[in-house]
């Protein structure tokens, strides 16, 4: 059993690599070891995650966080602090081999529980991806399925719902585990770093835009991401006038205050939603905004608070209708200017964890691509999946489901022509 202790700390680093590194099954025993060696209890260590793991490797100030927290247990159980030697096998697994299959079935139950997962439909889909998993091991005898092995099918299972972590600037979070869309981590990242940038009294050169077509999360995308960051979430569709979003005051000299107005100058994430829609006039009041660290309202210049940030969401770039949505607008180009545009197309592995239903899903995204090789200026959404899912699970009879999320907003003739399309 090999010793590690303070001193092998640049011993074990030169065989991990400099920052930022990766953590995998294959260097996973090193970064425990070097942990470990920086102070915290190899019983904590084990117990750690891959993404935890990596952020303790990675981020110096997110490593000392957990020894801090270390020290005040130590501190309040009267135990002196562990960590200069330690018993860490760098090749030894991490737990007894399960002599029951219950057993091990048991170890991805209590990290489910322990995550505090939701019992919904994806949470069960990924309870059953990590059973059949781990019962597929047993009976193919494989060797090594101890409690490192079952963490790490738990982690393979998740997929897009494990946590994400962000470290950036001041910023140090960790988001809940659920399904994901796949561009949900560069949007949280992308939205932290102009976080980071305005609390440090800095303007963001361009904020998040994502494009993408109705029903694809872009709403629940801004959402999470005031969640992972704790900002409060703020919300304004699409404008007509500039009154809209900066305010104005009334016959009695009384401000009327917006969304936009709280976020800007109290703090929040402020989702610009269906962007694309609005009168290209009304947003050229907010680009001094959006570009320096002030804007001028009706009652006079407000400084912007260090929490705001912003996202925007539209169905075009800003060119103005497209062949589906005929009701965008070209926008100014100097609006267009003050953000980054990330694709935002419908994500089907994000579908398939939200609907829960397979079968069903598998159904709409037939007929979604039968409409889209038609060229047909129809919408068959994610929304369809989800709700259609929602529907059959409590009884509703299939052709009903069918006709109320799919064949009802369509012409007779469009419904006739996908179909059709749906068998070749």
């Amino acid at each position: 059993m090999s010793r590690t202790s303070k001193g092998d700390m640049e011993a074990l680093a030169a065989k991990i690599g400099a920052p930022p590194v990766t953590v995998t099954s294959e260097n996973r025993s090193l970064v425990q070891n070097w942990i470990v060696a920086a102070g915290v209890p190899s019983a904590e260590v084990k117990s750690m995650r891959l993404n935890t793991l990596q952020l303790c490797y990675n981020v110096p100030a997110y490593l000392r966080k957990v020894l801090a927290i270390h020290a005040g247990k130590s501190d309040a159980q009267g135990e002196a602090p562990q960590g200069d030697v330690q018993d860490v096998p760098a090749d030894a697994p991490q737990g007894e081999a399960p002599e029951k299959a219950a057993d091990v079935q048991d170890a991805p139950a209590k990290a489910e529980k322990d995550k505090g997962k939701a019992t919904d439909a994806a949470g069960r889909d990924i309870g059953a991806a990590i059973a059949a998993a781990i019962g597929a091991a047993l009976a193919n005898h494989k060797p090594g399925l101890d409690e490192t092995r079952v963490r790490e099918i738990v982690e393979e299972a998740q997929g897009n719902a494990r946590p994400i972590v962000v470290a950036i600037g001041d910023i140090l979070t960790e988001t809940k585990a659920k399904p994901r869309h796949a561009k949900f981590p560069l949007v949280l990242n992308m939205s932290a770093a102009c976080l980071a940038l305005t609390r440090a009294g800095a303007n963001p050169a361009m904020w998040p835009f994502l494009v993408g077509p109705a029903g694809s999360g872009k709403t629940s995308c801004a959402h999470d991401v005031a969640e992972a960051l704790g900002l409060k979430f703020w919300h304004t569709g699409a404008v007509d006038s500039p009154y809209k979003l900066l305010g104005f005051l009334d016959a009695q000299g009384r401000l009327a205050r917006t969304s936009f107005r709280e976020a800007f100058e109290h703090g929040g994430l402020f989702l610009f939603d269906e962007i694309d829609a609005s009168d290209p006039a009304a947003l050229l009041g907010v680009n001094d905004a959006l570009a320096n660290g002030f804007a001028s309202f009706p009652d006079g210049i407000v400084k912007r608070h260090r929490d705001f940030s912003l996202i925007a969401g539209a169905n075009t770039i800003g060119n103005g209708l497209s062949r589906q949505y005929v009701g965008r607008n070209q926008l100014d180009g100097s609006s267009l200017d003050r953000f980054a545009f990330i694709e935002w197309n419908y994500d089907e592995s994000f579908e398939r964890a939200l609907a829960g239903n397979d079968e069903w899903t598998d159904y709409v995204l037939r007929a979604r691509k039968a409409a889209d090789s038609l060229s047909l200026r129809v919408v068959i959404s994610p929304r369809a999946s989800i709700a259609g899912a929602h529907m059959l699970a409590a009884g509703l009879p299939r052709a009903d489901v069918e006709s109320a999320v799919l064949w009802s907003r369509l012409t007779s003739e469009q419904a006739t022509k996908i179909r059709a399309a749906m068998v070749l």
